[in-house]
């Protein structure tokens, strides 16, 4: 008959059974360590503290812009990595990198004074547009008015 196929013997089944049970069991067993192992009185501090060691290993790569020559160097590393990205081709980057340099210098009218003398035009206009936008985005997230950059 066609459906010859389908058809299966004891030892088949018998295998096919036992391994059901098996991986239920498995499943099972699974799911009852874990939660033997969330309900432990130390689960809640150990994992807390390797949260915390984790951050501890982030923020030491944050630099901290409080210092004036941590900033200087941050702000002139910013304008470099720009022009590195410009001469790469790498737009989008520079202009990151340029942004960041507004946001994060003292006097950021001074600083998109000297980037509109350093930049080509139309470069120039993609820094301000973006910066715009960044600022417009902030501006609903924050819900407040943000004080406009005028350029000279």
């Amino acid at each position: 008959s066609p459906h010859t196929c389908w058809k299966m013997d004891g030892k088949k089944v018998a295998v096919l059974c036992v391994l059901g049970v098996l991986g239920t069991a498995f499943i099972g067993y699974c799911v009852y360590f874990d939660r033997k192992r969330r309900s432990h009185p130390e689960y809640k501090r150990r994992v807390l503290k390797r949260r915390k060691s984790t951050m501890r290993q982030d923020s030491k790569s944050v630099v901290d812009l409080r210092d004036p020559k941590i900033r200087e160097q941050f702000i002139a590393s910013e304008f470099e990595q720009a022009n590195q990205k410009l001469i790469e081709g790498n737009m989008e980057e520079a202009i990151g990198h340029f942004i960041n340099f507004v946001q994060f210098s003292g006097n950021p009218k001074g600083a998109i004074h000297t980037l509109q003398q350093v930049l080509p035009p139309a470069i120039f206009n993609l820094v301000i547009q973006t910066f715009a936008m960044i600022a417009k985005s902030k501006e609903k997230e924050n819900g407040s008015i943000s004080e406009a950059v005028e350029i000279d």
